[in-house]
């Protein structure tokens, strides 16, 4: 990626920043509960859902910028130190290839090891954010499912409409959900939508217009088949 240092951070890599900063904290806290135990292939596990489901699926392309555009230097930075995080708790299982990824990520010298580094230590972090990140991940995964089953092209922007029925789902991953399932806008409704593609997810009814998009009778037909 190109950074520039003149752009501004974009919301929905705030937000992905958060949520990742605390999944790694909620992480470190398992992999000590199983260290205890000596469960050490459940740590290993877990260690492999944070590096490949959460940061390798979710994290990057939730941060990674427009095609051919330059990437902000907080994100990249905050992205880096996350990626040496990683390195550490993942070296234990993993020594040799993560010495070797350790020492290109930054200008290290020889005698330096990440062997005797001090292992990430969980910090406090906010348990109700990890779970609107859920909610905002089955949310964005319903989306895609209705792309793939109507045949509607990821490049053709959706619109999002949710009746919430006492949700406390924080709009502030509106911008993250946007970018993530390409929709033009999030509204906020009180009743069902008509020739809509509906799915509920925890407290929030949601709703994909279809009108214009599909062949309504030839659906029709396909449910009475």
């Amino acid at each position: 990626w190109e950074v520039d240092q003149n752009i501004e951070q974009p919301d929905y890599a705030k937000i992905a920043i958060d949520c990742f900063d605390a999944q790694i904290n909620e992480t470190l806290e398992k992999i000590n509960e199983t260290f205890e135990k000596y469960r050490l292939s459940d740590a290993l596990m877990i260690v492999y859902k944070l590096i490949w489901d959460d940061f390798c699926s979710w994290y990057l392309e939730a941060i990674k910028p427009a095609y051919q555009m330059p990437i902000d230097k907080i994100t990249y930075s905050k992205t880096i130190e996350f990626f040496d995080k990683l390195m550490k708790i993942l070296h234990p299982f993993m020594p040799f290839i993560t010495e070797e990824i350790w020492h290109i990520l930054n200008e290290k010298s020889c005698d330096q090891s990440i062997m005797i580094q001090q292992m990430p230590i969980a910090e406090k972090y906010n348990i109700e954010l990890i779970r609107h990140y859920d909610t905002a991940k089955e949310i964005i995964i319903n989306i895609r499912a209705i792309r793939q089953e109507k045949n509607i092209p990821l490049k053709d922007a959706l619109e999002l409409k949710m009746v919430n029925h006492e949700s406390i789902f924080s709009d502030r991953f509106n911008d993250l959900i946007c970018k993530l399932a390409n929709l033009s806008r999030i509204e906020i409704i009180d009743s069902a939508v008509q020739n809509a593609s509906g799915f509920r997810v925890d407290k929030l009814e949601c709703f994909i217009p279809l009108e214009g998009r599909i062949d309504i009778e030839a659906e029709r037909k396909k449910i009475c088949d």
